[in-house]
């Protein structure tokens, strides 16, 4: 039996002797439940910090806490694995080991990780990183491999369902550096069954290649050099519902949201996330980084794009909300790099390769129809066809966007 259901089931239990165990006098007396408030704000103070002596290169970027053994797992990119530790003393976490996918593949790196009633989930990246990953399972107590099974390219991040009865990963498939191979995204699911991985299915965006022209009509962003759907869209987070029937995937670098029915592992839709108008009163952003000043402002013309990193699911009174974030530029990868093709809007000119921010002619102080700058007043003109330049050679421009909150119970 699985760790999570015993443990409900011993709750069930306690609760019905605890019942058998009162006065009889009470026994038709109703006990209502203390109404849940929540509260008007919450307040955070400074516990305890952990360093791993590495200053920006991701030596911490992912966390999870087991509760039970008062442990914290985090990714170590830097190390390509999992640093794992004692938080007993939350003052004073202490690193106690660390686990690799040396076990899993040759030269495979560590990019994600999940925790669950005693288990850890491990999202593993194959070298190279365009063939199938992997998905390990760990007793986060003794720290031993339990099983593992292979996945889709490059999953890059991973969640358990609420019931523990599945673990889904996001498998990103991003292109290699020269786009002479570019996996499929997907969705693997995963069964889970007695400490074990029982079975993996597959939901894919093959259904949807027909749909290429439907899909950028309605905004979704499609954009890779001869790409098809299923090879472009690019699986990056997963919300899961309360009762384990749906999940929700952001596609980021498509600024789209992907739904999946985890029964029969499908994707049954493709949700388009829209655009912000930067010109409108109260979305004004500073798009210079490099003048040495704070000037936030509206700009006419300029669209920005959410392209959330991460999303979460909540339910309140019977239906399923997801919400991003607020988004902050990240990592490009090979697509971040690419032209705009015509998924852009027609007023839009090129995606700035180092943010989420679209410029326009008007914003562009006599710019002709095909020249691209660099936001909106660095970039020296240039032909639209012309890639812009590597995010390396420049400074990245740090965007946030308004989280958006929309219900999907009607999707």
């Amino acid at each position: 039996m699985n760790r999570w259901v015993l443990a409900a089931t011993t709750t069930a239990m306690l609760a019905a002797l605890a019942g058998c165990n009162s006065d009889s006098d009470n026994d038709d007396a109703v006990v209502e439940p203390p109404a849940a408030v929540t509260p008007d704000s919450i307040n955070l103070s400074f516990l305890g910090r952990y360093s791993a002596g590495i200053f920006a290169e991701s030596a911490a970027e992912i966390p999870a806490f087991d509760p039970v053994n008062k442990r914290i797992f985090i990714v170590n990119a830097q190390k390509g694995a999992v640093d794992v530790l004692d938080a007993t003393d939350p003052a004073n976490p202490t690193l106690i080991d660390t686990l690799t996918a040396a076990d899993v593949a040759a030269d495979a790196v560590v990019n994600s990780i999940a925790y669950k009633g005693g288990y850890l989930a491990v999202a593993i990246e194959a070298s190279p990183k365009t063939d199938n990953g992997f998905v390990a399972l760990y007793d986060a107590t003794t720290l031993d491999l339990l099983g593992s099974a292979q996945v889709g390219a490059q999953p890059d991040m991973l969640a358990f369902s609420p019931d523990g009865k599945y673990l889904l990963t996001a498998n990103e498939g991003e292109p290699s550096n020269d786009y002479s191979v570019d996996p499929v995204g997907s969705i693997s699911i995963l069964s889970l069954t007695d400490d074990e991985i029982v079975e993996v299915r597959s939901a894919t965006f093959s259904s949807f290649n027909a749909r290429r022209d439907e899909l950028i009509q309605a905004g979704v962003r499609i954009f890779g050099p001869n790409a098809s759907v299923e090879q472009d869209l690019e699986p990056e987070y997963i919300a899961i519902s309360e009762d384990s029937s749906t999940a929700w995937v952001a596609l980021q670098e498509n600024n789209a949201l992907a739904k999946i029915d985890i029964g029969s592992a499908t994707v049954t839709n493709i949700l388009p996330l829209g655009y912000k108008d930067h010109g409108v009163a109260g979305n004004g952003l500073d798009v210079s980084d490099e003048d040495g000043e704070i000037n936030i402002t509206t700009w006419p013309g300029v669209l920005g794009m959410y392209q959330p990193d991460a999303i979460a699911a909540y339910s309140a009174g019977g239906n399923t909300t997801w919400s991003p974030p607020t988004k902050a530029t990240h990592a490009p990868g090979a697509r971040m790099m690419t032209p705009t093709g015509p998924a852009m809007p027609a007023r839009a000119l090129l995606r700035n390769s180092a943010s989420s921010t679209w410029c326009t002619p008007a914003a562009l102080t006599a710019a002709p129809a095909t020249t691209c700058r660099r936001n909106c007043v660095n970039w020296q003109p240039a032909p639209c066809s012309t890639p812009p330049p590597s995010a390396t050679a420049v400074p990245l421009l740090l965007i946030r966007a308004t989280a958006v909150k929309t219900s999907c119970s009607a999707a």
